[in-house]
């Protein structure tokens, strides 16, 4: 006699989906993570999100036992916690040069704002008396070249016996400006506000000497609002580049305007996607700045006294490397990284003498540095390669590349190059590169997307992206640090100016001068 069994049959939860979704999920990752730093964060997200998406609609639809209360339970519960999450919740912009989001609690105080009102400016008549022999120049941009070299001021390397000295540490506006200093004169760019402010500092006492104000604000969510570009000061004036466009020429001295032009809105050229970060080159007769999105008119001069236009040149788009003055094969010229291209002009007229195509769809910052009398360094990141180019003169000349690598990848900072060894940020990682061959020779600490110095032929001053600074022996052999400080703890992105024995360090909320021993 059979007996029938009242017990339902195993449901088939069809186990195989979801592990497979799993497994999927893992390979992509691991292949994520060969490939480069920036694609890596842009991609992990989505993958991880459409994962667990995918495996919530498998245990709804599929599963076979989901019940509809509890389907509606769940459905509630996560209208919840996203109604909490936007109304708790602020997006806070890049959390570092990797790209991920940050995010912070509403109702917290936003870099900026509650600023007190700038101090009535109060310059002392006896500053020139008062100067330190420790002090010297910084008038631009990674010194006075703009390629990261500053000379050796005799420093000390042992910061635990002999720690640098904080002389003084102000609130600042926001921005990614640097600081330049000519005499005691510490110049930079902030945002208080609606307006965007040209601000000179006593180096030693930092007292508010006088402020130059344009009503601008550029704002970007991913890196923030304010200017970006550094003051270059020459021959006792300040020019300046805000991150609208806006080029002024003002007084050293008393921070009186000698000329502006709103160099964006008179040729009708569209701004960059992050604003206008390229410092002014300052040449004997001229002021060299870079355009905008537009194809057309990407170098642009004009005269250092009058701000009268001189010459327009160059194509492709605008790019974050500010412009330097280079001799090559014995030929002065304005060397400029582009959007998608290097190119060389002729100081005085601006004609194209060479061009070299290096494409890539992502921002470029990295100053050319050269390396030999025909040598050119340039590098970047976002999959865009390193190059070594040689440069040949003639009519036309030729430009070629030695090698090109996927190291140094530099992103915001350069690489400073030092008897034949190239050494910079690889995507936050210190490393050193043979320069004749584009191989890697060592690997070091991790600093972020900071900024680095050369000091003489000694040392390495970098800015950490967290805010450190640290020391670093220049040693083709092998990595030492040698000493470091924390004047900063939020996110950093501005150069260091290096000023003798005066060190000026800044982000976006405060400002930090130290004399290092």
């Amino acid at each position: 006699m059979s007996t029938s069994s009242n017990v339902s049959p195993t449901p088939n939860y069809r186990f195989w989906i979801p592990l497979t979704l799993i497994f999927a999920s893992t390979a992509i990752l691991n292949t994520l993570f060969l490939i480069e730093h920036h694609m890596r964060v842009i991609l992990v997200y989505p993958t991880l999100i459409l994962t667990a998406l995918l495996v919530g609609l498998w245990w709804v639809f599929l599963a076979g036992r989901f019940r509809w209360k509890s389907l509606l339970a769940g459905i509630f519960g996560t209208a919840l916690l996203i109604a909490f999450a936007a109304t708790t919740l602020r997006y806070d912009g890049s959390a570092n040069g990797a790209l991920p989001a940050s995010f912070t609690w509403k109702w917290t105080e936003k870099p900026g704002e509650n600023l007190e009102a700038l101090p009535v400016p109060a310059e002392s008549p006896s500053l020139a008396q008062s100067r330190d022999p420790d002090l010297a120049d910084f008038p631009s941009f990674l010194g006075a070249a703009m390629d990261g070299f500053v000379p050796d001021p005799g420093l000390n390397p042992d910061w635990e016996t002999n720690p640098p000295e904080e002389l003084w540490r102000i609130p600042i506006g926001l921005g990614w400006s640097a600081f330049s200093v000519v005499g005691e004169r510490a110049v930079t760019q902030e945002q208080r506000g609606g307006d965007e402010l040209v601000t000179c500092y006593h180096v030693q006492t930092g007292q508010l000497l006088w402020s130059h104000t344009d009503p601008a604000r550029f704002s970007e969510a991913m890196g923030g609002d304010g200017p970006r570009a550094t003051p270059t000061i020459r021959d006792g004036v300040v020019y300046v580049l805000g991150a609208t466009g806006i080029l002024n020429a003002l007084h050293l001295s008393d921070g009186k305007l000698l000329w502006t032009r709103p160099v964006l809105e008179e040729l009708g050229l569209a701004n960059v996607e992050w604003g206008k970060s390229a410092s002014p080159l300052v040449l004997e007769n001229l002021v060299v700045v870079t355009g905008g999105e537009n194809e057309a008119n990407a170098v642009l001069a004009f005269d250092r006294e009058t701000g009268k236009p001189v010459w327009q040149s160059g194509d492709g788009p605008a790019s974050y490397s500010s412009p330097v003055l280079l001799n090559l094969d014995g030929k002065d010229q304005v060397v400029t990284i582009l959007g998608d291209n290097v190119s060389g002009f002729d100081p005085e007229t601006g004609d194209r003498l060479w061009r070299f195509d290096w494409p890539g769809g992502f921002p470029k910052v990295a100053q050319p540095i050269q390396v030999s009398p025909n040598q050119v360094l340039v590098a970047a990141s976002y999959g865009t390669p390193t190059n070594l180019l040689q440069l040949t003169v003639g009519d036309p000349w030729t430009v070629e590349s030695i090698w090109d690598a996927s190291q140094m990848k530099t992103k915001f900072s350069s690489p400073i190059v030092v008897d034949g060894h190239a050494y910079g940020l690889d995507e936050g990682k210190l490393i050193a590169m043979d320069v004749a061959t584009g191989k890697r020779v060592w690997k070091g600490a991790k600093y972020g997307y900071g900024q680095n110095l050369r000091v003489g032929d000694r040392y390495l001053l970098i800015q950490a992206e967290t805010g450190d600074v640290a020391l670093v022996q220049i040693d083709p052999e092998a990595f030492t640090e040698l000493g470091r400080i924390s004047p900063l703890t939020s996110k950093t992105w501005n150069a260091p100016a290096l000023a003798g024995n005066y060190l000026l360090v800044r982000n976006d909320r405060e400002a930090v001068c130290l004399k290092l021993p």
